[in-house]
């Protein structure tokens, strides 16, 4: 009588054996916790959904963390709870994609993010776009309908790395979205800021590249502040 019936035990008699034999061996070093992080002070409100979960304050979530590491757990990974969700991107958020033009364009045509997009296969599109190009240059407009108001025109920052001597050229843009201010930023130097009222924030984030262009584009993420 063979397999599955019969099923030899002989890698199994005794602990030491099958410490010899495991394959897989779990322990507390190898997991992270998940921790639930929210605005306030002295919060700790159970997740219905995940018995023994909870949306924690950060004086709660520092207790939580000391207790979780004294368990022999070496990490955490932390989710943000905002005060107030919608699908719109309405609150304080960062856009932010690398960019690397692969070989210089025959015209100085322009890619980057685009942020508070709606209707945009519509006759009222509304979108606020933050480019770049090779000459050194950036430019932030917003799009409303037919027309294209000017944030900041094009204008020439040292932030912007040119081309290499491969012709390639390489550029983090981000669109950090406060609740009065906007702020743009090529490699993490602020280019330009704008008042929120002049910029259109709540809506679809993306990218804009121009035709003729051969871009790559990696790392792009929407994230709250």
């Amino acid at each position: 009588m063979r397999f599955p019936i019969y099923r030899p035990r002989r890698l199994r008699q005794n602990p030491k054996l099958r410490a010899l034999v495991r394959e897989t061996e779990l322990s507390a070093g190898d997991l992270v916790m998940p921790l639930f992080v929210r605005e306030g002070s002295r919060i700790r409100k159970p997740i219905s959904s995940m018995p023994g979960q909870f949306q924690l304050s950060v004086d709660e979530l520092v207790k939580e963390s000391e207790r979780t590491a004294k368990l022999g757990v070496p990490a955490v990974i932390l989710f943000g709870i905002p005060d107030k969700k919608d699908d719109k991107a309405s609150g304080a958020y960062e856009a932010r994609a690398t960019f690397t033009q692969l070989q210089p364009a025959a015209h100085p045509e322009a890619y980057g993010l685009i942020i508070g997009g709606a209707d945009l296969d519509g006759a009222g599109q509304k979108y606020t776009y933050f480019l770049i190009r090779q000459d050194g240059k950036f430019m932030i407009k917003r799009r409303a309908g037919d027309t294209t108001p000017t944030i900041s025109d094009w204008t020439d920052h040292a932030a912007i790395r040119k081309a290499d001597g491969s012709g390639k050229m390489s550029n983090t843009l981000a669109i950090e979205v406060g609740k009065d201010k906007v702020r743009f930023l090529v490699n993490g130097t602020e280019v330009s800021t704008a008042d929120a009222a002049q910029v259109d924030t709540a809506g679809i984030a993306g990218l804009r590249i121009n035709h003729n262009l051969n871009v790559h584009v990696e790392g792009l993420t929407v994230k709250a502040r």
